[in-house]
């Protein structure tokens, strides 16, 4: 899971990993917060599975049940 506040620190710094890790067939979610939202194209690019988008960072707690409905669907 790579959450972030959508600011870059570092070129390509979220998204030689992200690939690295695809590569090796793991799922990555990617969760925005705050301004996150304002970079959802580059939000798309890391994930190969979902992406979440939370106000703030203090309501990161929250998304945990739709994150764990989204890996774990119940049936």
């Amino acid at each position: 899971m790579i959450v972030t506040d959508g600011a870059e620190t570092r070129k390509g710094a979220s998204r030689k990993p992200a690939e690295k890790l695809k590569a090796r067939g793991f799922e990555i979610y990617s969760v925005g917060a705050g301004e996150g939202r304002q970079h959802q194209r580059e939000l798309e690019r890391l994930k190969n599975k979902d992406v979440f988008f939370v106000p703030a960072a203090k309501e990161l707690p929250s998304l945990i049940n739709r994150v764990a409905q989204s890996i774990c669907p119940s049936e």
